[in-house]
Parts: C-alpha cells; sequence; structure tokens
C-alpha cells in the first residue's frame, strides 16, 4: 500500500510539474504583430458604381425594369450599415443581430427567377456540353424570349470595365444575386456550344472571348473567397468548352487560329494574385477571432473558481489572443506568395503547421489552442490556391491542344514538339510539359485541387485528318 500511495505521489507531482511548465510557457501573450494590426483595417476599393460588376452581380436578380447596378448599391449600402451597427452591440447580441439580418436579406416575390422550360442545362464540368447543344438548341431561343431582360443583364455584365467587392466583410456576405445570373449564362453556353457546331463559329468564339475576358475581371478585382471560386469555375467551363470544340474532328481551328490564341492568353502575374482576397478574408478572420476573445473575456468572472474555469477560453494559458492573430497574419503572407509553382511548398508548410498544431507534444507547448484554431480554417484557403492554380495549369493544356492542333502533330511526335513549343503550352507547376498520353491521344495533368480532381484535367488531340 506505502509503495502505491508512493507512486501515486509521484504521478501527482510529475503531473503537477507538467501543469506548472504548461502555465510557465503559456503565462505571457505576445505583442500583436504590424502585419496582424494591418489586416484589422478594411480598406474597401473605389469604383465608380457605373463601372463596378460586383454591384450588378449582387442586383442581377432585382425586379424587372429595375437598374441591378443601383440595387446592388442599396444591398449594399443596407449590409455596411448592418455590420456597423452590430460592432456597437456587446458581444452576446451580436449572434441574434447576425440572425436577424440573415432573416431579412431573404429573396423577394418580386426579384426575377430563371425560369426553365424544361430540365436546366448542365454544366460543361459536369456532362458533355457539345451533345446535349445539338440535342437541345431548339429550346434555346424559347428560353431566351421568357428570360429576355436576364439575358440582356448578362450580356451587360460582360460588357462591364471592372470588379470590385465593395461590401464589408462579414460572416454575413452579400449573395451575388441569388446565383440568378447562372441561368442565362448557361444557355449562352450552350447557344455557343451550338453555334460552333452550326457554321457560325464567329459567333461562338466571340461569346467565348466576352465570357472568359469577363470572369478574368473578377480574378484581378478586389474580391472575397466566394466571388474568386465563383471566377475559377465560371472560367473553367468556359475553357472546357473550347477544348471539347478542339477535340472535334470537323472544327477547323486554323480558320480561327488568332482569337482562339487570344481566347487561350496565360494567366497573368496580376491574375493569379490572391494576396488582396486572402487579406480580406483573413482580415475577416482576425476581426472574428477577436470578437470571439471578447466574448470571452465578457463571459468570465473575476470569482477564482471562474478564473480557472474560463482562463483557457478567454486567452489566459492555451489560447493566446496576439499569438494566435499574428498566426493568422503569417499564414495571409505565405499565402499572398501564391503561384504555381510555389504552391507545392506552401501546401506543405501549411500541412506541417497544421499537424503540428494536433501533436504540441512534439513541438511547442505554446499556444496550443490558437495553433488548432488557426490549422481548422486553413484548408478552404489551400483548396481556392489549389484551385486557382489548377486553372492556370488547365488554361496552358488548352493551349498545347490548340497548338498541336494547328501544327498538325502526328501522336509519335507530341512530346518532342512540347519540348520546343512555347512557354504558354507548359505546365506551370512543374515549368515541363504535360503528360500524353497516345493511346487515348489525350494531354493531361495531376491536379491539386479537389474540385478539379473531379472536373477532370485532360483533353484530347483528334486524329490528324488524311491529306486530300
Amino acid at each position: 500500500m506505502k509503495i502505491l500511495l508512493k507512486i501515486l505521489k509521484w504521478l501527482a507531482l510529475i503531473a503537477g510539474g507538467l501543469i506548472l511548465i504548461v502555465v510557465v510557457i503559456n503565462w505571457k501573450d505576445e505583442e500583436l504583430s504590424d502585419g496582424a494590426t494591418a489586416l484589422a483595417k478594411f480598406h474597401p476599393p473605389v469604383l465608380p458604381n457605373a463601372q463596378n460588376a460586383y454591384l450588378a452581380l449582387v442586383g442581377f436578380d432585382a425586379p424587372a425594369g429595375s437598374n441591378p447596378v443601383t440595387e446592388g448599391a442599396r444591398i449594399v449600402a443596407a449590409h455596411n450599415a448592418a455590420v456597423e451597427a452590430r460592432k456597437s452591440l456587446p458581444p452576446a447580441q451580436r449572434a441574434e443581430a447576425l440572425e436577424s439580418a440573415a432573416a431579412k436579406a431573404g429573396v423577394s416575390g418580386a426579384n426575377l427567377q430563371f425560369r426553365w422550360s424544361g430540365k436546366p442545362f448542365g454544366d460543361p464540368l459536369g456532362l458533355a456540353s457539345l451533345p446535349q447543344a445539338m440535342e437541345r438548341g431548339g429550346e434555346i431561343a424559347d428560353l431566351q424570349k421568357l428570360n429576355a431582360e436576364l439575358f440582356r443583364r448578362y450580356l451587360a455584365l460582360q460588357q462591364m470595365p471592372a470588379f470590385a467587392d465593395v461590401s464589408t466583410p462579414d460572416i454575413a456576405s452579400v449573395s451575388l444575386g441569388n446565383g440568378v445570373f447562372n441561368g442565362p449564362r448557361m444557355v449562352l453556353l450552350s447557344k455557343a456550344a451550338l453555334d460552333a457546331q452550326t457554321h457560325h463559329e464567329p459567333a461562338a468564339l466571340a461569346y467565348f472571348a466576352a465570357d472568359i475576358a469577363f470572369w478574368r475581371r473578377v480574378l484581378v478585382g478586389r474580391g472575397s473567397l466566394v466571388d474568386k471560386m465563383i471566377a475559377v469555375r465560371m472560367l473553367g467551363a468556359d475553357l472546357r468548352e473550347v477544348a471539347d470544340l478542339l477535340a472535334l474532328p470537323a472544327f477547323d481551328a486554323h480558320a480561327y487560329a488568332a482569337p482562339l490564341r487570344q481566347i487561350l492568353s496565360p494567366l497573368t502575374p496580376v491574375e493569379l494574385d490572391a494576396s488582396p482576397m486572402f487579406n480580406r478574408e483573413f482580415g475577416l478572420n482576425l476581426n472574428s477571432l477577436s470578437a470571439t476573445f471578447a466574448q470571452a473575456r465578457a463571459d468570465s468572472s473575476v470569482g477564482l473558481l471562474e478564473w480557472f474555469e474560463h482562463g483557457p477560453l478567454s486567452g489566459r494559458f492555451l489560447l493566446k489572443e496576439n499569438a494566435t492573430l499574428n498566426i493568422v497574419a503569417r499564414d495571409t503572407l505565405l499565402l499572398s506568395t501564391g503561384s504555381p509553382a510555389a504552391y507545392p511548398k506552401i501546401r506543405d508548410a501549411l500541412n506541417d503547421q497544421a499537424k503540428a498544431a494536433f501533436e504540441p507534444w512534439k513541438g511547442s507547448l505554446y499556444n496550443p489552442l490558437g495553433k488548432v484554431l488557426v490549422a481548422v480554417s486553413a484548408p478552404s484557403y489551400l483548396e481556392y490556391l489549389a484551385r486557382l492554380c489548377d486553372l492556370a495549369a488547365y488554361q496552358a493544356l488548352v493551349r498545347a491542344q490548340l497548338e498541336l492542333r494547328l501544327a498538325n502533330v502526328a501522336a509519335s511526335d507530341v512530346s518532342f514538339y512540347l519540348v520546343t513549343a512555347p512557354a504558354a503550352t507548359k505546365n506551370p507547376y512543374t515549368g515541363y510539359i504535360f503528360n500524353w498520353n497516345p493511346a487515348t491521344r489525350s494531354l493531361s495533368f495531376e491536379p491539386n485541387s479537389i474540385r478539379w480532381r473531379e472536373w477532370g484535367a485532360s483533353v484530347t488531340l483528334p486524329p490528324i485528318p488524311a491529306p486530300h
């Protein structure tokens, strides 16, 4: 019995010593870094309303006869005022105010909805859109008449010169017209596919040029994670349809080499620069974390028992406020350096950081809960960076498909041709050529994002026509 008591005594001393070590390590918080301080300040972009496609998207489903830009500006102004008003509320009342704002933001019965006469058209990233266009081409004119105002709005949207999300970053984000813009866009995409297969290629290529240019302006403009995710998907769908056209033996790529090369011009460093978006998103996260810390401090009591009970949650020991916010700032800087070539290193660094957060006994015991909190929020941002880099790779893949068609390269010479081809045809992840499978006549690359693995990252070369 005495031996057992001694063992328990030593175990208690060891446990107490470990707890004391953790307390000492986590006794002080860090100073808030300059980077974290800068992220907390939101500087809205300045752009005249009439030039801002963001406002046109927000108000896209405005009632018939309304101006989408005017309606979008009204919605954003109301959102910004509500966000500002919530700042003055006690932390406990902010969630209730957020729910109330969400309830008021519901779609009005007067708002336009896209009306389908039958089954909605499928997305090129999910099915073979060229056969669909031929099979259902007769529905296109009827859908355009049925939704005439929405089609006019989308075509006007394509011509707007710039995009800037001027809403104040908040958990309650502003909807882009409740997604109604996708209805006319899907029909117009099918119409372009139909035109390209029925001897109206110039009209089809003009549509692709306008739509791709517009969504590339969204990539360049200041926007949220949701804005950018939508742009990547829209561009991916457009590029997929161009790739499907280039895979058709009957499509005369030589006759339209110049407009096709313009459509498939490489994404620029500015278009691939996600730093403004990450600054906006991490600024939102930083302010949300600050509000969480404030709530925890408000809930904790000065009593000794409550001090120990609430201490870890209010940042006294295991969750350090400034140290956590500084991690957010460092991650922002790391993600902001993203490019296809740099992506693997960024991915590995964030994954290693997340792994270490869940195994604090293998590294530092400082701020363990803060590290976990940041780690669980990182995957969606890393996935966006992967999608953006995969988009750049897919665009280069389709460009390689075009150049191979224009050069009439035999299957046995594809790899050799690509080695000497322009940089615009190379895989931007590696700088080398894409994977060539002569058996399936397909070029491909291995995508890094979950979504592009679902969408597919390969293109097909049609057989070279026999000389006449």
